[in-house]
């Protein structure tokens, strides 16, 4: 999903979604997850389908009913432990990234967020709470142990961009040749 589409998307969901209540949590295979939504002022029930998927990742309301296991499987377990009967307060997107970030509470308890990172060829999605303490993730990705550890504060994912030719994921630090890796594209100033 480009970042045209994913910010037409999370605007049209951020004008549907707040106030409903996620009911359920499915997780159909390991990069697909499901929101069963209700409440909000509108009727019936709506399915937000997560997916991060190698290319094909992406978020969307389906109508479509999915197999589940037989049990959860772990992360979704972890997640209905903390998002069932929580209601969303808001959905946003980070500017210029295509990160998404969905804002829900119970009653009386603080604030997570399921944060739905659709960079490159790869996705995943993060558990958060308070002030963006990771707390689970979908995916451990190999070399990303630091910026995946439980516990500690979440961190935006390096930015990656295509070679001209194609090949390997060229890091955008190495793409207009930044050598402080500490220094953020948007913390640069133009000449």
């Amino acid at each position: 999903m480009d970042d045209t589409s994913l910010e037409i998307m999370v605007a049209a969901l951020a004008e549907e979604l707040p106030e409903t209540f996620i009911t359920k949590v499915h997780q159909m295979t390991p990069y697909h997850l499901l929101l069963r939504l209700r409440g909000g002022g509108r009727g019936g029930e709506r399915r937000l389908l997560i997916s991060a998927a190698p290319r094909e990742a992406g978020l969307h309301i389906s109508s479509r009913r999915y197999l589940n296991p037989p049990r959860p499987l772990r992360f979704c377990a972890y997640l209905r432990h903390h998002f069932q009967g929580a209601k969303i307060k808001a959905i946003e997107k980070v500017i210029g990234d295509r990160i998404v970030i969905i804002r829900a509470a119970r009653r009386h308890e603080e604030e997570k967020q399921l944060i739905i990172e659709l960079i490159g060829k790869r996705g995943n999605v993060l558990m958060t709470r308070g002030e963006e303490m990771l707390i689970g993730a979908l995916m451990l990705e190999k070399g990303a142990a630091l910026r995946l550890k439980t516990g500690s504060p979440y961190q935006l994912p390096e930015p990656i961009c295509e070679t001209a030719a194609g090949n390997r994921p060229a890091s955008l630090f190495e793409t207009i040749g930044i050598h402080d890796f500490r220094t953020r594209p948007d913390q640069l100033q133009t000449q």
